[in-house]
């Protein structure tokens, strides 16, 4: 299973570890879970996971920059 040190602040550094695969699994596939664990519960379509997929293909220190963002979002305050 993949590991994910997904920062919750401003990242002023490149996450270099943020997302981690188990060397039994690709790197893709730990990058499209990161992304499915920031977007849980949100109602995804056909469209909504092809660009998933094709986010899951960039590096990985971007992609935990594009979950940084949406758990911030998610947890900021509503008002």
């Amino acid at each position: 299973m993949a590991d994910f040190n997904i920062p919750r602040g401003p990242i002023d550094s490149e996450p270099l570890r943020a997302i981690l695969a188990d060397p039994s699994e690709s790197t893709r596939l730990a990058k499209t879970a990161a992304l499915q664990t920031a977007l849980d519960g949100v109602e995804l379509g056909e469209w909504d996971r092809t660009i998933l997929v094709w986010l899951a293909g960039w590096e990985p220190s971007t992609v935990a920059v594009v979950c940084s963002w949406l758990h911030r979002v998610r947890e900021a305050p509503r008002g």
